[in-house]
């Protein structure tokens, strides 16, 4: 099930191959299924361009080297669980491409010494939330989908799950399809694109 929505997840997050990438929010109950469906997309992805954060502490996105979180996906379990600091930075990082701080270390010397440390960013994100209507910063930054929480689709679900526990369903064609998929995104490269409707189109 939900067709169009991993359509739109797996395009939103193709873009940080892109020279402007995008960002979603995906929304829906507990136990819904918002973890399974950003973690099954991002099986799709080669996973050397893979972040997958379960949790984040406060200042964690001030510690990444330089180019860390230049050209990759990331994926964050629990947007919930990001604290107001964290939930800052990770503004800063998708707004404007790198967050500095000021930091105190010691030369050889013993010596205490300032210097800002900056990290660098340029990736797309989807992120599980409970709660988007929440977050009133975020929703400008990210295109916001909701998870299909039908009774069919609880039932769509179910027989995908007894196929696959009787066989019926190909594993070796399953693992294919998201190996071709990777090997894809490999070779794609961002090219400049001119759209001669662009400017007869409105949001």
């Amino acid at each position: 099930g939900e067709e169009s929505t991993r359509r739109l997840l797996f395009v939103i997050a193709s873009t940080y191959k892109m020279n402007t990438p995008l960002h979603a929010l995906v929304q829906g109950t507990s136990g819904s299924g918002k973890s399974h469906l950003i973690n099954s997309i991002g099986t799709c992805f080669p996973p050397e361009d893979v972040i997958s954060m379960t949790r984040v502490t406060s200042k964690s996105f001030y510690h990444y080297t330089k180019d860390e979180l230049v050209d990759k996906l990331l994926l964050i379990q629990d947007y919930d669980g990001l604290d107001e600091e964290a939930q800052f930075a990770f503004r800063e990082l998708q707004s404007a491409g790198n967050i500095s701080s000021s930091t105190t270390y010691k030369d050889r010397y013993g010596n205490l010494v300032s210097a800002v440390k900056t990290v660098r960013s340029h990736f797309a994100s989807l992120l599980a939330t409970t709660k988007a209507e929440v977050y009133y910063y975020n929703m400008s930054r990210s295109l916001i989908s909701g998870v299909d929480e039908s009774d069919e689709q609880t039932r769509r679900i179910v027989l995908h799950q007894n196929k696959t526990l009787a066989g019926l369903v190909d594993a070796k064609k399953e693992r294919q399809a998201k190996e071709f998929l990777q090997n894809c995104m490999r070779c794609i490269k961002p090219m400049d694109v001119v759209n001669p409707y662009a400017d007869k189109v409105y949001l």
